[in-house]
């Protein structure tokens, strides 16, 4: 038991020291597409405000409609707040490190209870410390693989968009060499 302990302290130190900052890196470079994805949900939310404002001028105004319509708004409002969140560097930082550190801290504990030099063995103890040790750290790698994966859409849309962008540039500019 005392090698698995020792075995799963050193993958949380190397998940420290090697998969966070990675993560925190790719999303300090990919500033653009976050700041994309800013850009698409106001976008969003403006149309919907707008399309609101018609259908409640609307002399066959429907209520029913406009529910549905701001049902769907919300999910893909919250969906989009999700992803914000999941894109920002700081937050991200705190939450996965708070996680992981948490995580080494009960390892530590769990050392300590077992350790006989302080007389302090407690299995009860041992045990609340590792459960929730592993707690933790399974949280912050489904956090770390969420955001990465929210890193990879945005930067698929962030390309694609990039994509159409010079797609149009080049048919613009052999309309004007033509």
């Amino acid at each position: 038991m005392h090698d698995f302990i020792t075995i799963y302290a050193y993958l949380i130190i190397a998940t420290i020291a090697f998969a966070m900052p990675i993560v925190l890196t790719l999303l300090s470079i990919f500033s653009e597409a976050i700041s994309q994805v800013k850009k698409q949900a106001l976008e969003r939310e403006n149309t919907f405000r707008s399309l609101i404002k018609e259908l409640t001028e609307d002399p066959n105004f429907n209520t029913r409609e406009v529910t549905e319509r701001s049902k769907i708004f919300m999910k893909e409002k919250k969906q989009s707040d999700i992803k914000l969140k999941l894109l920002s560097p700081k937050k991200q930082l705190l939450f996965v490190g708070f996680t992981l550190f948490s995580s080494l801290f009960l390892i530590f504990t769990d050392m300590v209870l077992r350790d006989n030099q302080w007389r302090i063995i407690s299995h009860r103890g041992s045990i609340i410390c590792i459960i929730f040790s592993l707690g933790m750290f399974t949280i912050s790698i489904i956090r770390l693989k969420k955001i990465t994966w929210a890193l990879v859409e945005s930067k698929i849309d962030y390309s694609q968009k990039f994509v159409e962008v010079e797609k149009d540039t080049v048919a613009q500019e052999g309309i004007l060499n033509a």
